[in-house]
């Protein structure tokens, strides 16, 4: 049993800390990002598909999203796709891998006319010449100040052994508060949702490891916390931003 501190937003957390505490691992919750809805329009042009790279957008999107609720979601992830449906939207397609291979992927099957609701904090995709892409920016995820109160006490007394970051800038700001405790870095292992979340974390951990791909079960069999499934029946794939 391993104690496991897990950083990303409140609503995925608890999901993620679920599986965690089903493996028979001590959890503790502390969200280093906190998403809140941005104002937008609805474009001129109606979209033939919908791209969804994260659930956050699905929740914060607002009464909008009713007017897009017959257009086709492609969705990256199962809780994306989950929370699509749970706003009234059309899923038909999961993806397992980013916004690049989810845009390829719709645009091979034929959709011409993309809007991709999207975080403040996004990572560009290449935009086949034969499509058109509209980007909205329906939430943005604003930096904690500090780690929870219980979270920070496990950390100060060595009880946690793993941190769990979803995302480059929640890892950039778990470093900084971590070293403000003044703890030894080697005292505690990081596991990181892609290469570049690790990067953003820094050297100098007990151990640094990168999912295979962006999904919770392959971070936690990176982190050697519980067994990956297949990539179709995953939690979820995708950077909190």
């Amino acid at each position: 049993m391993a104690g496991v501190l897990v950083t990303r937003p409140a609503a995925l957390a608890v999901k993620t800390g679920a599986l965690l505490h089903a493996a028979g691992h001590e959890v503790w919750l502390s969200p280093l990002l906190l998403p809140e809805p941005v104002a937008w329009d609805l474009p001129v042009t109606r979209p033939d598909a919908l791209i969804l790279t994260s659930p956050q957008a699905a929740r914060l999107a607002g009464p909008q999203l009713a007017a897009l609720a017959e257009v086709p979601v492609w969705a990256v992830g199962r809780q994306t796709a989950m929370a699509a449906e749970a706003a009234g939207l059309h899923v038909v397609h999961i993806g397992s891998a980013d916004g690049g291979v989810l845009l390829a992927a719709a645009t091979g099957a034929g959709h011409r006319t993309l809007l991709h609701l999207a975080g403040a904090d996004r990572t560009p995709v290449a935009v086949p010449d034969s499509a058109t892409l509209m980007v909205r920016t329906v939430y943005s995820a604003r930096l904690t100040d500090s780690f929870t109160a219980e979270a920070r006490a496990a950390l100060e007394t060595g009880r946690i052994d793993w941190a769990l970051l979803f995302s480059s800038r929640s890892a950039a700001r778990f470093a900084e508060l971590y070293d403000r405790l003044g703890r030894d870095r080697a005292a505690i292992a990081i596991g990181a949702i892609s290469p570049q979340s690790l990067s953003a974390a820094g050297p100098g951990w007990a151990a640094g490891v990168a999912a295979a791909r962006p999904s919770t079960d392959a971070l936690l069999a990176a982190a050697g916390l519980a067994c990956d499934k297949d990539a179709t029946q995953s939690e979820d794939a995708h950077d909190d931003g």
